[in-house]
């Protein structure tokens, strides 16, 4: 009887460590994304547009723009400010229904001081001294966290991509 009661408090407070540990993880992941989101939005000029704005918000700021359906979510383009908006459906999605990725190809518009028309060597130097870190796949492209900047262009930046990639979906296929 004793023998079953201390294998009783054993495996309890395995569990109990377990799920601590679990609880604790998702904490932290949490917490980090939501640091890097405020981190990018502090440093984003894109017409009052922030990562994690609400579609409502975004139509009542820029209007419907053209709606582009797609694959897991839909998309606002708006051709006269050089904007376009990726807002996923997915509701495991962190960012749903919210604007998760931007293209801005409106030499106004910035990251980080970084405009349509800069070098894209000074660039990727620049976003690298702010945490970001180059990108196994993409020359092209910087990551902090969930987050990435890709600059398209030669010679000069021609559009910025700021997306959200959420950990949770990357192997989902829509």
């Amino acid at each position: 009887m004793v023998m079953k009661k201390s294998l009783l408090i054993v495996i309890s407070m395995v569990a109990v460590l377990m799920i601590s540990a679990f609880v604790t993880f998702y904490l932290y992941s949490s917490s980090r994304t939501l640091h890097t989101l405020h981190y990018l939005n502090e440093h984003l000029d894109a017409g009052g547009v922030r990562l994690g704005m609400p579609d409502r918000e975004v139509q009542q700021l820029l209007g419907k723009g053209t709606f582009i359906v797609g694959f897991g979510g839909y998309a606002r383009e708006y051709p006269e400010l050089g904007l376009l908006l990726s807002f996923p459906t997915d509701q495991e999605n962190d960012l749903h229904d919210s604007v998760s990725h931007m293209e801005m190809t409106n030499p106004e518009y910035s990251v980080f001081g970084i405009r349509v028309g800069d070098d894209p060597n000074e660039a990727l130097t620049l976003l690298r001294q702010k945490r970001f870190r180059p990108d196994d796949d993409s020359p092209d492209t910087v990551r902090l966290g969930e987050f990435s900047i890709k600059l398209s262009g030669q010679d000069r930046i021609v559009a910025i991509h700021i997306r959200f990639d959420d950990k949770d979906l990357r192997d989902i296929l829509y």
